[in-house]
């Protein structure tokens, strides 16, 4: 049987200069097919669409529920819906009304667990994909970047219908990327080797998108962000460290960057180099902010979280281009007082 899953992007669009569909293939329990493109949406201006696709062969029990739903009927083993609005569009012998999009809930426990299965596949694929063009491209965008969007199934490959779900999903898009050739082969290279988005950029993204609504919160997450930003680094470093480095509390982080992690070799990059006297100041009053937030829960100034976030992102770059990822370096903020650009840029 064959799957798919489309969705457009928040908060990013492809520009027509560079490169605007690309396919990969991410490994999952299966083989997925990533496939991003640029799309034209009338109303909703150019959308940048991610299809995930696969063809796994179920068992017997599951061949037979979509055999059933192919027929428009209820399969065999299905929870009872006499009493739930489901009722209205099935009827009591289990005919389905022909269009219905049949909810998950009442399909039997095999189908509910494939039908799972087959959707964290798809939508992990997606996410991996669009998390390492976000961190690539220099994308903030929300922590949930898949929009609005549907999975299908089919027995052919060509006539397709609807999976049997119970949520929908908004749509959003502001970045718009003039990809290069040269990115997507990054893009490919780091799927290749297994990689994706790091867990500090993740977190400082979570960080970003509470900056206006709650600022304790983004100050906190940004420290965190901080904190795993290294610790990940020193496990690249140094393999036989990792546990330690991912499990034990973290030591003063401004020392760590200032005086440890400069000294450390990574297999690939030049390394770190110790950050200037500014963020370091602005990353030692962060932390200070975050203790006294842990015993007192005090405000947080709006130009002090400003500058805790542009200084940690810029340290986080840091750290990728000291592993050897070359492009995170003109991903840096050019100084602590303004933002980044938002919107058109070649990537």
């Amino acid at each position: 049987m064959y799957f798919k899953l489309s969705r457009t992007i928040n908060e990013i669009s492809l520009h027509p200069d560079g490169v605007t569909s690309f396919d990969l293939v991410v490994q999952k329990d299966h083989p997925v097919k990533v496939r991003l493109a640029a799309e034209k949406v009338e109303g909703s201006g150019e959308l940048l669409r991610c299809e995930t696709s696969t063809e796994v062969d179920p068992n017997q029990t599951v061949l037979a529920g979509f055999a059933a739903l192919l027929e428009n009927r209820l399969p065999d083993g299905h929870e009872p819906i006499a009493d739930s609005p489901l009722a209205e569009h099935i009827d009591p012998e289990g005919n389905i009304e022909p269009g219905y999009v049949m909810a998950l809930w009442p399909l039997p426990l095999a189908m509910r667990d494939f039908v799972g299965q087959i959707e964290r596949e798809l939508v992990g694929a997606a996410s991996a994909v669009v998390g390492i063009l976000r961190w690539r491209a220099r994308s903030l965008g929300p922590p949930r970047p898949l929009a609005w969007g549907r999975t299908e199934w089919s027995t052919d490959g060509s006539e397709w219908h609807w999976m049997p779900v119970d949520t929908g999903l908004e749509l959003g898009a502001d970045d718009r990327l003039e990809l290069s050739a040269a990115a997507v082969a990054d893009i490919q290279e780091l799927i290749a080797e297994g990689r994706g988005e790091p867990l500090g950029h993740a977190l400082f993204r979570e960080a970003w998108s509470q900056r206006r609504g709650n600022r304790r919160s983004s100050l906190l997450l940004a420290v965190a962000a901080l904190e795993v930003g290294v610790k990940e680094y020193i496990a690249a470093c140094v393999p036989g460290a990792e546990w330690l480095a991912l499990n034990l509390p973290s030591p003063p982080i401004v020392k760590m960057l200032a005086e440890y992690l400069p000294t450390l070799t990574p297999p690939e990059g030049d390394g770190f180099a110790k950050p200037d006297t500014e963020t370091l100041a602005v990353l030692r009053k962060s932390n200070d902010v975050r203790n006294r937030l842990a015993h007192r829960g005090s405000d947080v100034p709006a130009e002090t979280l400003k500058q805790t976030l542009r200084a940690v992102r810029n340290v986080l770059w840091a750290l990728d281009v000291a592993l050897g990822h070359e492009w995170a370096e003109g991903h840096m903020f050019p100084s602590l007082e303004e933002d980044l650009s938002v919107g058109y840029r070649h990537v």
